[in-house]
């Protein structure tokens, strides 16, 4: 599952290396990429293009008119409970190109579309689970790749990460043949991008996470009838969080996410 730009730009990058190394992505892997931004990253394989499929794979959750909802925040009674303290200071711009570093905005589009988020996850899920396969490769091992620093990834990799282990729990899969795993891009993944907003955004989302891996508790209502009871107890987001700089496993420097997208996917 990848999360914003950079979590789209790895899975292309991961695809690229199942066409090159068996000429197709094998039928137990499922992609899906959600974003705000209408952007879609490709790469080249042997001449061929490759891309993220759009509506199947890759899902585009902008579009949401942000004025609209703060206007009437009352009718919207799950975004309200967490936007409503700070509903003077709520950046009033619509999501259409990204989330522009805005985590809340972000966040925002996860509440505005989290049926179809919902339903994408049940698809792929019920995709996997109607495989043949021998018993004990049975499971679902979940990577969700975002960064903490921009808008999309870094407001909804927490929710998305419960969202799943919920999605296994309706398809009736033992939550402990569900390992998720967190991939997470840091500051230094983006040298040239001014630090001061992306280094608010990792402190603010990493102390998040770290709340969370140490007190799991998540408890959150949605406001749509097909998403309830995503209620969790003792349960961390993630098994194991992996957080990603800008160097390589030989102590070698990278050069910003064109080069470090390749080494996450490899």
């Amino acid at each position: 599952i990848g999360l914003g730009g950079t979590g789209q730009k790895v899975l292309v990058q991961l695809k690229a290396r199942f066409k090159r190394n068996y000429g197709e992505v094998p039928r137990p892997v499922e992609f899906l990429a959600f974003d705000t931004d209408q952007g879609v990253e490709e790469t080249a394989v042997m001449g061929e293009r490759i891309r993220l499929t759009p509506g199947t794979e890759l899902h585009n959750i902008g579009n949401v008119e942000t004025a609209e909802i703060v206007q009437h925040l009352s009718r919207y009674q799950a975004m309200a409970a967490w936007m409503s303290e700070d509903k003077e200071k709520f950046p009033i711009r619509a999501v259409t190109m990204g989330a522009q570093q805005v985590r809340p905005l972000g966040r925002l589009a996860f509440f505005w579309h989290v049926g179809d988020i919902y339903n994408s996850l049940l698809s792929a899920v019920s995709r996997l689970t109607h495989l043949e396969l021998e018993a004990e490769k049975r499971g679902i091992n979940v990577f969700i790749v975002s960064s903490v620093c921009g808008g999309t990834g870094a407001g909804i990799f927490l929710d998305m990460a419960y969202l799943v282990r919920h999605v296994v729990n309706q398809a009736n899969i033992r939550g402990s043949s569900c390992y998720v795993n967190g991939i997470l891009a840091l500051p230094s993944v983006f040298p040239t991008v001014d630090p001061q907003g992306i280094e608010s955004n990792a402190f603010a989302a990493l102390a998040e996470l770290d709340y969370l891996m140490e007190n799991p508790s998540w408890s959150v209502d949605y406001g749509n009838p097909r998403v309830t009871g995503v209620n969790f107890q003792a349960q961390r987001p993630f098994n194991i969080c992996y957080l990603i700089d800008a160097r390589n496993e030989n102590g070698q420097g990278l050069q910003g996410l064109e080069e470090i997208a390749p080494m996450i996917a490899e």
